[in-house]
């Protein structure tokens, strides 16, 4: 993949981490996203609290927006949050399905570095070395809230007050080049929702991050899909559709429906019924036990194995007799001789069959 770009053509997205120590000898581990667009050198950073997939889309959506619109691709290196699965020679055959539900909304192209080719990760991870080289090895923060603050100010800086090293020349003088091949995202930060496929569960709840949400008693069973906004929560099975003021605890329940035990009720109550409609019309197909069929299909009578009468007898040969073979040979009835004896002639039959 050719890499250099020209204006508006790759922005370049990464996670990073970093430990930071504050004034008062504490330290914490801090997570941020970084992206710079690759030809006027804009860049923007924001602290995160982990590296899932919302929180990847989200972001991005941000920084798209204060870089004044959509490049044509972002590039990323090869998270899982992106792509799930590719083959040898780099090519994705199973990318992550939230990342490729929330590209289509907001309407922008992804690559990914191939595997095994250091100048294009090394380019992508630069961005992370250069934020945490440039700003956090350079400062020191009281608090959390004095590094947002600086944060601001040293982006700020970098933007529009620095000549860049690469091109030598101040990102927002060269930004104003892109801005005309940059595209409006088709939707903005605070109506983006992330679709999410979910089942509703046989008490009529959708789970989603430990959290339940409820759905009418008719929607049990039925899979659906959950649009995942900032403050609320949007669930669609079927026919029937319900919306939720998002949780962000663990555990926690949102019930919102009114006379919910009894529409429950009513529902299992229906299904029983037609559970008994089903066994009484089954037992109508079944034939009655009668004389010649209670053997058969009785239920206290049980089914005999017969006698496995033993190996047919040969020609030339005896009958066999119960006896054991180990016992005294018995004369065979209307025999002179023993059934034991030997015969007359090979292959003919024995004495007593004569």
């Amino acid at each position: 993949m050719r890499f250099e770009g020209l204006p508006g053509e790759f922005s370049q997205h990464d996670f990073g981490t970093v430990w930071v120590k504050f004034i008062d000898g504490s330290r914490k581990k801090v997570k941020f996203f970084a992206s710079r667009l690759k030809w006027s050198r804009w860049a923007e950073v924001t602290l995160v609290e982990n590296e899932q997939a919302e929180t990847l889309i989200r972001t991005l959506l941000v920084h798209f927006v204060a870089f004044g619109g959509v490049p044509l691709c972002a590039v990323f290196d090869r998270p899982k949050t992106v792509a799930l699965k590719w083959r040898s020679n780099g090519e994705i055959t199973e990318w992550n399905p939230v990342f490729a539900y929330a590209a289509l909304e907001i309407g922008f192209g992804a690559e990914v570095c191939w595997p095994r080719q250091p100048q294009q990760k090394g380019s992508v991870e630069n961005i992370v070395g250069w934020v945490k080289g440039s700003f956090f090895k350079q400062r020191r923060f009281h608090d959390m809230d004095d590094l947002r603050a600086q944060l601001a100010e040293w982006l700020h800086e970098v933007n529009h007050d620095r000549p860049s090293r690469a091109t030598g020349i101040i990102p927002a003088v060269r930004r104003e080049e892109e801005l005309p091949r940059l595209r409006e995202p088709k939707v903005k930060p605070d109506q983006l929702a992330i679709r999410i496929p979910v089942s509703v569960g046989p008490t009529a709840m959708v789970v989603y991050d430990t959290n339940q949400y409820a759905m009418p008693a008719k929607a049990a069973g039925i899979p659906g899909t959950l649009y995942l906004y900032e403050d609320r929560v949007r669930i669609v099975a079927g026919r029937y559709e319900e919306e939720h003021e998002r949780l962000f605890g663990k555990n926690e329940k949102s019930m919102g429906l009114e006379h919910r035990a009894s529409d429950l009720a009513a529902l299992s109550g229906r299904r029983g019924k037609q559970y008994l409609k089903r066994q009484r019309q089954r037992c109508r197909l079944e034939p009655p036990p009668g004389p010649t069929h209670g053997r058969r299909h009785g239920p206290a009578r049980a089914r005999r194995r017969p006698l496995d009468p033993g190996p047919a007898p040969r020609p030339g040969r005896c009958p066999p007799t119960p006896a054991d073979s180990t016992a005294t040979p018995r004369r065979s009835p209307g025999c002179g001789r023993s059934s034991s004896a030997p015969r007359t002639r090979r292959g003919g039959p024995g004495p007593c069959c004569r």
